[in-house]
């Protein structure tokens, strides 16, 4: 016999949420929703249906953290040090 407090067997709260909502409300990151997809799938297949939001918004902060890299502009170099337009020497004659 269960507990009062044990959650019935098949009843919504013993359920894992739809990958799809959970999906779309991380909509806000700005990651492509095949990314969000694969966040959500992870975060339910870990078994905490309660806790599967947090864990999915963790796991997007994790990849867009990892999406980014650092770069170095340096564009302007040969622009503002007019390499591009030094003139050619005489060669011959």
């Amino acid at each position: 016999m269960t507990a009062p407090d044990d959650p019935v067997p098949g009843s919504p709260s013993d359920r894992p949420p739809s990958v799809d909502r959970l999906a779309r409300s991380l909509a806000d990151s700005g990651l492509p929703h095949p990314l969000l997809v694969d966040a959500a799938r992870a975060a339910v297949a870990e078994g905490d249906p309660a806790g599967a939001a947090d864990r999915a918004r963790d796991l997007v902060d994790e990849t867009r953290r990892a999406l980014l890299t650092e770069v170095v502009n340096a564009t302007g170099v040969l622009l503002h040090t007019n390499l591009g337009r030094a003139p050619w020497g005489n060669h011959g004659g």
